[in-house]
């Protein structure tokens, strides 16, 4: 009996492994199938981005010719310029449909001049576009028309303190006399200077009334929020921490209070401590006839910080209805209309996640993106599109679109948003083509498409995910076919797939058995000659023969050292470093090889030290992007390395570590981008392209991503983003 146990538990083994390696085998497929199906871009194709203009500052959407379609005015600057902005007004859309622009108007404006929305201030029918500013004591209100022509300038007497600055203004009748006021907010950014409302008489020209406070007026609403037919005044004021104290308020707190039309105070309420700030927006969200404000919390500080909250106040008197805590840091609020229901609303938080609470603020749903996750936008993107979009930035290049389920329609990549003053999306009501302007690191005309059943086809086939789903059913129907073979019928087993790098090692080893077959062929020269025992011959065939061999031998070990990187994970090492020495250390070993043709520059962040990472790893990878930037100046010339560390705009705590390698070289094709980090890609005469793959690894293994922008005959920059890590 022992002896049958043992081949049926070998068989049982056996059984168990080919189980296995066909689940392994179809998990490879299918992960093949969801990467080719991401290729494929079927979720991103009814989407298109177009760039409109570069360094946009401000932007606002209005009808300006009354066409019934909108357009657009923003400021822009190509270059630094202490004297002056740019500022142009232009259409999206010429009726055809098809995208192309018609200015009104472009030239250029004072630096310190801040346009406001534009409106028809002096109701004559026709809109202008407002500039504000301050100088010489002064406050200006200069109206431009459509086309760039001055139709009245309106100067303010206006003394400032040091510290204090005017930019924005609101234009509403708050008496009911059919006269427009102007309301501005005067703030002092972190000086000790007081902040506060103002309001001017737009007829006289005149300060009508002021009301000092200590906290910083963020945000500046006008409103009858009681529904008695008078407008009042909502603030929302956030806690800078300076020491300033005025009429009850001070900026060691946040606040939301409603000012009346005489500038008298309604109703104040306290929402946090210093460094909290908040957003509000106004609905009926329980259609009872009365006006709700819905506020939402951020806090700045590292030190004991205050958990986000989203509460629901009477705008009519102050009262908190509901409330809820939450250790997430949330951003601006949305109201979401739902089919057959009350309205839902939408928000980002710092934890990267989109929420969807009811009415009554109960969480619905939510789905996580990079974090922080703020809210841009909600619009419907033309009037065939029954649903709204979501549109949030996410982290520190991404930029979704999100479905009414929060489903994602689009992801896309873009440059870094904090360099933009206010990032928002803007939709162009009454566009057929369904389309909106999206401020973020450029400004963008981000359009809805529909495409052709051809053009998804030709998506599916260049992602090769038809292919993938060939691949997957006949290695299926194989497995099926071979297990109803007769039992005495025997079948060779799948081969074993290591790791991700099975394509790249396949691809090695077919080189290392064209060079093994190069040797043998060679071999059997020899081999024909030993035997023929011609000294002629002899002489004519064994040097070029062994030489060839030395060098087949000597591509093998290269490609065997290749192949062993890519096959043998290394586990992370974690210690804390200072990157900044790290990175000196590098240049150190080619500045002096390299001085007389290339310059070094460092421009290092002395915070940048004591990170968790593997040293060793990633003075490996950081060494390859030199090596990469020293290559790619066969002429000589300049290499800038920069650190910074970047803290989350919404928790202080979390922060980032950034490493910029730039060189002003020869430039990649942008054709061959996508393939810099490949393994044995390499524009190298005799290079093997693992330096910037073996890179990639370790900066993936540290939770971190690169990003690569590239023109020839420009240059190169690569960009390393590293979470913070501390002991």
């Amino acid at each position: 009996m022992e002896k049958f146990k043992q081949p049926h538990a070998l068989r049982a083994k056996k059984k168990l492994f080919s189980l296995f390696l066909c689940l392994l085998i179809n998990a490879l497929l299918i992960q093949a199938l969801i990467s080719s199906y991401s290729r494929s871009e079927l979720s991103t194709a009814a989407y298109k981005f177009t760039r409109v203009l570069e360094h946009c500052q401000a932007l606002f959407v209005s009808d300006l010719d009354k066409n019934g379609k909108d357009d657009a005015v923003a400021i822009y600057s190509y270059e630094p310029n202490p004297y002056h902005k740019n500022i142009k007004a232009f259409s999206p859309f010429l009726p055809t449909g098809l995208l192309r622009f018609s200015y009104f108007w472009e030239g250029l404006i004072h630096a310190n001049e801040t346009l406001l929305q534009p409106l028809d201030l002096d109701e004559d029918g026709e809109v202008e576009i407002p500039l504000l500013s301050v100088q010489d004591e002064k406050l200006i209100l200069k109206l431009f028309d459509i086309k760039g022509n001055i139709k009245n300038i309106l100067n303010f007497p206006c003394q400032l303190e040091p510290g204090q600055v005017i930019f924005r203004a609101l234009f509403v009748d708050l008496n009911n006399d059919s006269y427009k006021e102007m309301v501005t907010p005067v703030i002092s950014s972190y000086s000790a200077a007081p902040r506060g409302i103002a309001v001017w008489d737009m007829e006289k020209k005149e300060l009508l009334w002021q009301f000092p406070m200590g906290c910083m007026p963020d945000i500046v609403q006008v409103m009858d929020t009681d529904q008695d037919g008078f407008k009042e005044i909502l603030v929302g004021g956030r806690a800078p921490h300076n020491g300033v104290y005025a009429n009850g308020t001070d900026d060691d707190h946040s606040y939301v209070f409603t000012l009346d039309n005489k500038g008298q105070l309604r109703w104040r309420q306290v929402l946090g401590g210093y460094f909290t700030r908040m957003s509000i927006k106004n609905f009926d969200i329980d259609a009872d006839g009365e006006l709700e404000l819905i506020v939402t919390k951020a806090c700045d500080r590292e030190i004991d910080p205050e958990p986000g909250e989203i509460r629901i106040i009477q705008a009519s008197n102050g009262e908190t209805e509901r409330l809820i805590n939450d250790s997430a840091s949330y951003s601006e609020i949305y109201l979401l209309p739902e089919k057959n229901r009350p309205a839902s609303l939408v928000v980002g938080n710092s934890r990267g996640e989109v929420v969807l609470f009811d009415n009554q603020l109960h969480r619905l749903k939510n789905v996580e993106l990079a974090h922080p996750a703020i809210i841009r936008g909600i619009a419907k993107l033309g009037r065939q599109n029954e649903e709204y979009n979501i549109f949030v930035q996410a982290g520190f290049t991404s930029f979704y679109i999100l479905g009414q389920k929060l489903n994602i329609l689009l992801r896309s990549s873009l440059n870094y948003f904090w360099e933009i003053e206010d990032v928002n999306f803007l939709p162009l009501s009454n566009q057929e083509e369904g389309a909106g302007l999206l401020n973020a690191d450029f400004l963008y005309l981000l359009r809805r498409e529909a495409q052709p059943f051809l053009f998804w086809l030709g998506r599916l086939i260049k992602s090769h995910f038809l292919f993938h789903i060939f691949i997957f059913f006949l290695f299926n129907f194989l497995i099926i076919a071979l297990l109803r073979l007769p039992k005495n019928t025997s079948a060779v087993s799948p081969p074993r797939i290591e790791s991700e790098w099975l394509e790249q090692a396949q691809e090695i080893a077919h080189r290392m058995k064209n060079h093994m077959f190069t040797i043998q062929l060679e071999g059997e020269k020899l081999n024909l000659l030993t035997q023929r025992g011609d000294e002629t011959s002899y002489r004519q065939v064994i040097g070029p023969a062994t030489q060839s061999i030395l060098e087949d031998v000597k591509e093998l070990n290269k490609l065997s050292r290749v192949l062993m990187k890519l096959l043998t994970p290394k586990t992370l090492e974690l210690r804390s470093t200072d990157i900044n020495s790290l990175i000196q250390r590098i240049v150190a070993k080619y500045q002096e090889l390299l001085k007389e043709k290339t310059e070094f520059i460092l421009d290092l962040d002395k915070e940048a030290n004591a990170i968790l990472v593997d040293q060793e790893q990633i003075e490996e990878a950081l060494t390859n992007f030199v090596i990469n930037a020293i290559d790619a100046l066969p002429e000589g010339g300049q290499i800038t390395i920069r650190t910074s560390v970047i803290y989350s705009p919404l928790r202080r705590k979390k922060k980032t570590l950034e490493i910029e390698i730039e060189d002003n070289g020869v430039g990649i094709p942008e054709d061959k981008l996508k393939d810099i980090f490949k393994p044995y890609f390499s524009t190298k005469k005799n290079g093997f392209g693992i330096g910037l793959t073996m890179a990639q690894r370790i900066i993936k293994a540290h939770d971190g991503r690169i990003s690569v922008h590239s023109r020839e005959g420009v240059g190169t920059k690569f960009a390393i983003m590293i979470p913070w890590k501390e002991k």
